[in-house]
């Protein structure tokens, strides 16, 4: 049984991945644009920006794909090298891990386990 957020109509273990914490070193969602709407580069990439940071140097950094990351810990949050020639990197919108999220899951776990003891049968 999985949880789904009624006013965004996805599941909520998928909506808390796509959330980052504080600075978002550990962010490991999906975003693959920049605040500017800009297509990430693929970490592995070497065009149209040599990047500094890489899966092979960074392997614990979580450079897949083209999604945005923080690997430096920069304290404005994940970023990107951009697709964009003119631009280098630029920062993603990611949105805050709710400070109560962890009392949600809690609230929603005890929820289920009542459902599941308590159904109807």
């Amino acid at each position: 049984m999985y949880f789904v957020l009624p006013l965004l109509g996805i599941p909520l273990e998928i909506y808390l991945l796509q959330c980052k914490r504080g600075n978002g070193k550990d962010y490991r969602g999906m975003e693959a644009k920049t605040r500017r709407g800009i297509p990430c580069q693929k970490w592995a990439e070497k065009a149209p920006h040599k990047p500094n940071f890489t899966p092979e140097k960074h392997p614990s950094a979580g450079l897949e794909e083209n999604y945005c990351r923080n690997p430096d810990v920069d304290e404005n949050g994940p970023w990107c090298y951009t697709t964009d020639p003119a631009t280098r990197f630029d920062y993603c919108n990611i949105p805050e891990f709710p400070l109560n999220a962890g009392n949600i899951v809690t609230f929603l776990a005890a929820v289920s386990l009542t459902y599941r003891d308590h159904s109807i049968g």
